[in-house]
């Protein structure tokens, strides 16, 4: 499974390096409350789920 590419550039004090951890928990809290995280990873349904948004 690839790597999410999420852009932030919109939301300067959220973009950069710096913050991908803060990222990372926000979005697998997000996943885990709509039961699309597993195994330390998003489900193949969430990747689709995101992308079409």
């Amino acid at each position: 499974m690839g790597h999410l590419q999420l852009d932030f550039h919109a939301i300067p004090k959220l973009h950069g390096r710096e913050n991908y951890w803060q990222w990372r928990i926000l979005l697998k809290t997000f996943l885990e409350a709509n039961d699309l995280w597993k195994h330390n990873e998003p489900k193949e349904v969430a990747i689709l789920v995101l992308h079409s948004k």
